[in-house]
């Protein structure tokens, strides 16, 4: 079902107003005015100096990778300014209109390798975990505490970071899994202030078994990760301990994309085939038959510097609901799945620029729609954007 047109304009309203807006969005007046030297300028909305930018590249451009969240009542973002060299994170909720409170935790990421990191971020209820695979092979997580956000390193896994997922385990901790430029996936866990791995995840020969894009969730009690196989195809595996069981969901396709998401409706499963662009959706029944349909054709986003594809998902009460980018029509559609997994289009919005969406899972509520516009052929600026996608 397809949104009234009074309900299409206002969202190509909210759109242009977001799409003018500074790559830095607004939050309180800064205090750096005046105060910075030559070559730099005021970053206003976080009241830092950073370097001057490049004509109309504004104070930020936000890399492909950022992980959204639900934190202590309202929705984050953890993005990497390239421009600057520094993680910017950002708190909103549906009553902030288009309004995003950020603040700069951490800078000097890349070390001069001029390569984002691989981002995640965990909702807990002490407050938002930041886990950031650098490009120089660390892995470090964040906390904010009373007294500001404390650093630590858990793991150098010897290659750029180029993927990461992490989530909170209940009772136990964190689970994280990581993977490597040198195509090695590894996991770790976190409990207390005890590090256990980097534990590589190996096939019964020793050798590599997975690669990303990877899809870390929990599932019937279990850490479960779907990913792609080094040998092709769609792979599903669950945390053992230790150890992990995998299983071959879909043999011989290239995944560009994948997502997995617990939901009153059933366990979500997508992916994006490389070869012909399509989503697809993979259901497996109680017996292991597996069936796969086509969601939606062409959704493949163009190849622009190796811009990845991401298929956002999230649940409500009662159905599941997935947005993604359409790159043969250019628009993003909004889909919402209900029992027998009967999809309907719910929302749909013409872009002219590439787009990486993102949904937040809200608790008795609907989720909400954000994600970054890479701009025209994605060169940039990289620019953070709330939607209102589905609640209009």
């Amino acid at each position: 079902m397809r949104p009234s047109l009074r309900h299409f304009l206002r969202l190509l309203v909210l759109l242009a107003v977001l799409g003018c807006s500074p790559a830095s969005p607004s939050s309180q007046p800064g205090t750096c005015e005046g105060a910075c030297s030559g070559g730099q300028v005021c970053d206003a909305d976080l009241g830092e100096c950073v370097d001057v930018p490049d004509v109309g590249r504004g104070v930020a451009d936000l890399a492909p990778d950022f992980a959204l969240a639900w934190v202590s009542g309202k929705a984050a973002v953890v993005a990497y300014d390239q421009l600057n060299d520094r993680l910017l994170y950002g708190v909103f909720g549906a009553e902030s209109g288009a309004q995003v409170e950020w603040t700069s935790p951490l800078t000097g990421i890349d070390g001069g390798s001029f390569r984002s990191p691989a981002l995640a971020l965990v909702g807990t209820s002490s407050g938002p975990a930041i886990f950031v695979g650098r490009p120089s092979g660390e892995l470090i997580r964040g906390r904010l505490l009373e007294a500001g956000w404390q650093w630590e390193q858990l793991a150098f896994l010897g290659a750029p970071v180029v993927a990461l997922e992490a989530l909170n385990v209940p009772e136990v901790g964190y689970h994280v899994v990581a993977a490597t430029e040198d195509v090695d996936a590894f996991f770790l866990g976190l409990q207390g202030g005890e590090v256990m791995g980097p534990e590589p995840i190996l096939d019964d020969a020793g050798a590599p078994l997975v690669q990303p894009p990877f899809s870390l969730v929990r599932l019937a009690g279990r850490t479960t990760l779907l990913a792609g196989g080094i040998a092709g195809g769609l792979v599903s595996m669950s945390r053992e301990s230790p150890g992990w069981t995998s299983h071959l969901l879909v043999k011989g396709v290239d995944v560009g994309a994948v997502a997995l998401q617990q939901t009153p409706v059933g366990v979500l499963t997508l992916y994006v085939d490389r070869a012909d662009g399509s989503l697809y959706q993979v259901i497996e029944d109680e017996v292991g038959s597996v069936v796969v349909s086509e969601l939606a054709p062409g959704v493949r986003a163009p190849e622009v510097d190796g811009l990845p594809i991401r298929i956002a998902t999230a649940e409500s009460s009662s159905a599941a609901h997935v947005l993604y980018f359409d790159a043969s029509v250019g628009a993003l559609q909004y889909l919402i799945g209900a029992q027998g997994w009967e999809w309907s289009e719910i929302d749909s919005a013409p872009l002219t620029t590439v787009f990486l969406p993102g949904l937040v899972t809200v608790p008795d509520g609907l989720p909400l729609s954000a994600g970054i516009d890479r701009g025209s052929n994605a060169a940039g600026p990289g620019v953070f954007q709330l939607l209102f996608l589905g609640q209009l």
